[in-house]
Formats: structure tokens, sequence, C-alpha cells
């Protein structure tokens, strides 16, 4: 599996029930609607990070580069994402990984 990992920091104006509904209504949204996603995860520090951490780790999972640059590069779905991502992320540091399960139970 190939993953798009992304490392992201909320918008600290915004109380985090607020992202969260943003996060996991209409951003994740436009997520289900592609095909080529096998799974989206959106796992969330506890507590809120602080100055200059992190507030969550939200990964992608496709079968191939080929499903991913397909998903990710339609311009329709570029457009969705940053546009619905906008009102609840300051920032965002992206990774693409091969992913190798170790344990998978």
């Amino acid at each position: 599996m190939i993953a798009r990992i992304s490392l992201v920091r909320l918008r600290p104006e915004l109380p985090r029930a607020d992202a969260l509904e943003q996060w996991l209504g209409p951003h994740a949204d436009v997520v289900r609607a592609m095909p080529e996603v096998r799974e989206y995860v959106v796992a969330l520090a506890h507590p809120r990070a602080g100055e200059g951490g992190w507030d969550a780790v939200a990964t992608l999972r496709f079968d191939s580069a080929a499903d991913l640059s397909a998903a990710l590069e339609d311009p329709h779905n570029a457009d969705a994402l940053a546009r619905t991502r906008a009102p609840f992320v300051e920032r965002v540091e992206i990774l693409i990984a091969e992913e190798h399960w170790v344990v998978r139970r």
C-alpha cells in the first residue's frame, strides 16, 4: 500500500470541536467520494498540541502510487480538499510512504 501521511496543526483560534466538525464532516465527505481511497484514518493527539506541536496525523491509503496520483491530482478533488481543509488547518506537512505491514491482526 501507498500512504499519504499528513501531520496537521489545527487553527488555534478555532475550538477543537468546531475543527473536528469540519474535518470529519465536509472534508471527510470529499475523501469518501474518491473511489481510489482504501482507508482514511485521523489520529488525534491528546491533549491538543501546544506551541509548535502537531494536533493530529491523517493517513490516506491507496493500493498503488497510480491510485494516489489519480485521486489527489484530479483538479476537482484537489480543489475540494483545499477548500474544505482551509477552515480548520493552520499547517500541514506531508509524507508519501510505501507501507510494509509488520503486524496486522
